[in-house]
């Protein structure tokens, strides 16, 4: 039977963090945020697939999405595409800068 591998409480980079004053989870998402930003469009969503639940909305981090309409705040959105791994339908989709359409499955 394998042993499991017992991880530290901290790692480098929360003790880092921690020195800093910063929180991991927000530095981590702040750059793949700005990665997003360069690689991709903010995600788009096929209103023939859309169910209206509101799902996507709830899971913005950031409340970068309008409960009523849907929409995305460009200004807002930092592509962490919580919405489109939420959506039951697929509705929502990633753009790449290329143009070319992603699907990411749902993590339900």
């Amino acid at each position: 039977m394998p042993k499991s591998i017992q991880t530290p409480e901290k790692t480098a980079l929360d003790l880092i963090a921690s020195i800093m004053g910063v929180n991991v989870t927000n530095v981590i998402t702040s750059v793949m945020g700005r990665i997003g930003r360069v690689m991709t469009k903010q995600p788009v969503v096929e209103r023939a697939c859309c169910t209206n639940c509101g799902l996507c909305a709830k899971a913005c981090p950031f409340d970068a999405i309008d409960p009523a309409s849907l929409e995305i705040d460009e200004s807002t959105c930092i592509r962490c595409f919580a919405c489109v791994r939420i959506c039951p339908t697929g509705a929502r989709k990633i753009t790449l800068m290329t143009g070319m359409n992603v699907s990411i499955p749902s993590f339900q």
